[in-house]
């Protein structure tokens, strides 16, 4: 039976403790699907540290010789491989002026908080944008927004908490922007 060019899918998961060899171990099977036949859009390599994905991407254009946009969008974190599916498809992120636009025109800026927390504490700022996200990132119903780690630390009423999160999730439906 002649080749069709499918190449079924393969997947591996690689765990271990920091300094075992994982991205070395990486390293080798990605050499070994390029050796196969398979091109570099054809392997994703997700890690959790960006560290991490750039230690593989090194030792891959050092050892074998594919270049950096060749991998771009394949291998990185989660949230990076995410991003580049996304912009692929043409979808844009929100950014700093379209929340202040937002502020502005909805009249939600007086109860605003900036946020001085770094991604991983997002939970705890108080921030109308940081809440949002966090709703959607645990998928809390709206009813239950009080479960927010820091719905105390929030300037929002009781009873605009609703009505923000829709108006929200419209603005940033019309847009066509995604958080």
């Amino acid at each position: 039976m002649p080749w069709d060019g499918y190449m079924p899918p393969i997947k591996q998961k690689v765990w271990g403790a920091p300094g075992c060899g994982k991205t070395y171990y990486l390293m080798k099977k990605y050499k070994q699907f390029i050796s196969e036949g398979y091109t570099a859009k054809d392997i994703s390599v997700t890690t959790y540290r960006k560290s991490s994905a750039q230690d593989l991407i090194n030792s891959v254009t050092r050892d074998i010789g594919l270049s950096r946009a060749e991998m771009d969008g394949h291998v990185g974190t989660f949230h990076s491989i995410c991003y580049h599916l996304l912009r692929d498809y043409n979808y844009k992120l929100v950014e700093e002026k379209d929340r202040n636009d937002f502020l502005k025109e909805s009249g939600y800026a007086k109860y605003h908080k900036v946020s001085n927390v770094g991604d991983d504490e997002q939970g705890k700022s108080g921030s109308l944008f940081d809440f949002s996200e966090w709703m959607a990132e645990t998928m809390t119903p709206d009813e239950e927004w009080y479960k927010y780690p820091s719905s105390g630390k929030m300037t929002l009423p009781e009873n605009k908490v609703t009505p923000f999160l829709d108006d929200w999730n419209t603005y940033k439906r019309l847009s066509s922007k995604i958080q």
